[in-house]
């Protein structure tokens, strides 16, 4: 047998047992004594040879002839057991390699096809040779030890941290001798039993326990944990921890079954676990949200509740054994004060009859403005409307007024549109307001009560003009 580093086995050799070890002698053969009538001797012949094996056979080199087919059975175990290998200058026994054949069957057989009643089947010709097969796992242990040099050791895949992620680092296969070959070998040899056989068998690839597979996808599973890895209140991260973080945490090393171990260090988590009051801990930010006829929320944000971390004790250890089982995140145990939120639901009113707009407020009237809206020709629609654009200054017309629409006003301030191009805005060409329309069919206000406006109304606001 040959590996990629090591010297090819020049010869298997066996010994034959049967001449080099004594035999312990056993009480069953078949005894024929003086004074016993010979009629008896006759019948206790006959019936001798009707369960023993015809002289002259051998089973994996083992004599079994005037054997039962039990102590033939034991006969061959032995002989497999107590045979004598030389694998490259190194002897081992065929127990050292956990070598087997079926005893029982291979005994069996031999007594069907030469029984001792029958002559002609006595002395056969060609030997029976049973197939021997080698335990792999005992006959590697004892290799190893006996004949180290017959094995390239496989080198598992691993998992690291490099440039920023984790990365797979490729198996890389080993060799070490055909156990397939030897044991064809051997059943060849303990037939032979001379001694003087010489075989042998190549070394075969022996693949590495972690294949470069497994760490692929280790490594893509530590990788996506990363991507929400972090301390949570709740459904939000509060504390994310950085793939860099995790590197440094993280030990990854092959299981020895085809897996990985991982291991996260608590001490480095501690560190971290340490400043988690500082960085979560919060008041809680009231608002005022403004929202439209329909609750929904045109301005002042969401809110933020406020936290406070109750205890660290233990968190590391926690999230340590999270990050080991490949759960990159961590709850914490967080008191939380819920934010005030204030509602002020805002609309405007505009009575055409009366000249008169209303800013209301949850239902009451805050402010009420006199308008000038369209002129005849150019009423102001009425309807439901929102406001939709603010403008803090526009020209309106078109400076070449001989074209449509025919007028021409630069600067107007204050424009909030809520039906086409209709809209609010300030006005500082008249102060017709609340007393007859003036517009093309815009809200005229004083410019003063139309920054009021501005400021106070949020786009999206509902508008109701009415006669």
């Amino acid at each position: 047998m040959t590996d990629g580093g090591t010297a090819p086995i020049e010869s298997v050799e066996v010994t034959d047992v049967t001449e080099d070890k004594p035999r312990r002698k056993r009480r069953t053969g078949l005894w024929l004594g003086i004074g016993i009538p010979g009629g008896l001797l006759v019948a206790g012949a006959f019936a001798a040879s009707l369960v023993l094996i015809a002289p002259g056979v051998a089973v994996a080199g083992a004599p079994v002839g005037f054997h039962t087919a039990g102590t033939a059975a034991q006969a061959i175990e032995q002989r497999v057991d107590d045979a004598t290998i030389s694998i490259d200058g190194v002897e081992v026994t065929g127990e050292d390699l956990g070598a087997q054949v079926d005893a029982e069957e291979a005994a069996a057989r031999a007594f069907e096809d030469h029984p001792l009643w029958k002559i002609s089947d006595w002395n056969p010709q060609d030997p029976y040779a049973p197939t021997v097969t080698i335990d792999s796992d005992t006959a590697i242990e004892n290799l190893k030890e006996k004949a180290p040099g017959l094995f390239v050791e496989p080198v598992d895949a691993e998992v690291e941290f490099s440039d920023g992620s984790f990365v797979a680092v490729a198996a890389e296969p080993g060799s070490g001798p055909d156990l397939d070959a030897l044991a064809a070998d051997l059943s060849t040899a303990l037939v032979a039993g001379d001694g003087g056989i010489t075989v042998s068998a190549d070394s075969v690839e022996v693949p590495a326990t972690t294949s470069t597979d497994a760490a692929k996808t280790q490594a893509a599973a530590l990788n996506e944990m990363a991507e929400n890895a972090g301390f949570y209140v709740e459904d939000e991260r509060a504390v994310p921890v950085s793939m860099k973080q995790l590197g440094s945490w993280l030990d990854v090393a092959p299981d020895g079954e085809g897996g990985f171990a991982i291991a996260a260090d608590t001490a480095r988590i501690q560190k971290v676990v340490d400043a988690l009051p500082e960085k979560i801990d919060r008041e809680a930010q009231n608002v005022t949200q403004i929202v439209d006829t329909a609750g929904t929320v045109l301005d002042g944000g969401e809110g933020q509740d406020g936290w406070k971390v109750n205890s660290i004790d233990g968190v590391a250890a926690k999230y340590a054994k999270n990050l080991e089982s490949g759960e990159g995140s961590l709850t914490l145990d967080v008191d939380t004060v819920e934010a005030e939120i204030t509602t002020l639901e805002r609309r405007l009113e505009v009575d055409l009859g009366k000249l008169q707009a209303y800013a209301i407020e949850n239902d009451k009237v805050v402010k009420t403005f006199p308008v000038s809206p369209g002129k005849a020709g150019s009423e102001t629609d009425q309807g439901t409307f929102k406001t939709y654009v603010k403008l803090t200054s526009q020209n309106m017309g078109n400076e070449d007024t001989t074209e449509p629409p025919y007028y021409y006003t630069p600067n107007v301030p204050y424009v909030m549109y809520f039906n086409g191009s209709e809209g609010f805005h300030g006005t500082y060409w008249h102060n017709e307001f609340g007393v007859r329309p003036m517009s093309h069919g815009c809200l005229n206000m004083s410019v003063a009560d139309s920054k009021w406006l501005f400021d106070w109304t949020p786009v999206g606001t509902d508008v109701w003009v009415h006669a």
